[in-house]
């Protein structure tokens, strides 16, 4: 049987995709780079 899903369940799956985006595609972290943070992670956490 498959629990139903709570709101903030719900939440996440329709956001999370956007957050997906945000972290993953090359603008940020080029954004990033010119900013002069070293590297991806660095990128990650300074935007988080």
């Amino acid at each position: 049987m498959v629990p139903n899903p709570t709101s903030a369940r719900r939440l996440w799956e329709s956001v999370e995709p956007l957050h997906a985006v945000v972290y993953f595609t090359p603008e940020p972290a080029e954004a990033a780079r010119a900013l002069g943070l070293p590297g991806w992670w660095a990128g990650y956490f300074t935007g988080r």
